[in-house]
């Protein structure tokens, strides 16, 4: 994840077209540089695991759009695929789902 899409989503969230970010990031995450200790500053839940699934899950009191894609959060020039799915039930559904396979002792 990179300094752009964050800037980004701090954005939506100033402008609250986004109320709640819980972010899931791979475990990997936790001894690679500061990059957990840089994304808490944007997340309101935090969690790793060992699932290297990218979802992305973006929600407000109107909205849930949950983003399915190969993609990571940053600039590449690479072909990737993903699928936009704007419905509230599967958004709790995949936040649910991730948050079942996390490391729980890590949200913070």
């Amino acid at each position: 994840m990179t300094e752009k899409p964050l800037a980004t989503i701090e954005r939506l969230r100033q402008e609250n077209k986004i109320t709640k970010l819980t972010g899931i990031f791979e475990d990997k995450i936790l001894t690679k540089g500061k990059g957990y200790a840089f994304a808490k500053q944007f997340f309101d839940e935090t969690y790793t695991t060992r699932c290297h699934a990218k979802v992305t899950v973006f929600e407000n009191d109107q909205y849930a759009v949950s983003v399915f894609a190969s993609s990571n959060l940053t600039k590449n020039r690479r072909v990737e695929n993903g699928v936009i799915i704007s419905d509230r039930e599967t958004a709790i559904w995949a936040k649910n789902y991730l948050i079942s396979i996390t490391n729980q002792d890590d949200n913070k």
